[in-house]
């Protein structure tokens, strides 16, 4: 991370579009996948996964999401 910036996850607002652009401004980026159903959830963040190589986070709130997201790495 280049800056000490950490951008917030705020549901509905805060898609893998808005999360990329601030860790690759060099910040890092947050998806809020709490209003997210399971299924938008992992699109979104394995769509991030794609767009940048930069450090990046996201809420949890279904495990069986992050089992199913680390499986794919």
């Amino acid at each position: 991370m280049q800056y000490p910036t950490v951008q917030g996850e705020i549901g509905n607002i805060t898609y893998k579009v808005l999360s990329t652009a601030v860790s690759e401004a060099g910040g890092l980026g947050m998806i809020g996948c709490g209003t997210m159903n399971p299924g938008g959830a992992e699109q979104n963040i394995l769509e991030t996964k794609e767009m940048t190589r930069q450090p990046y986070s996201h809420e949890w709130h279904n495990a069986r999401i992050y089992i199913r997201h680390d499986e794919a790495q």
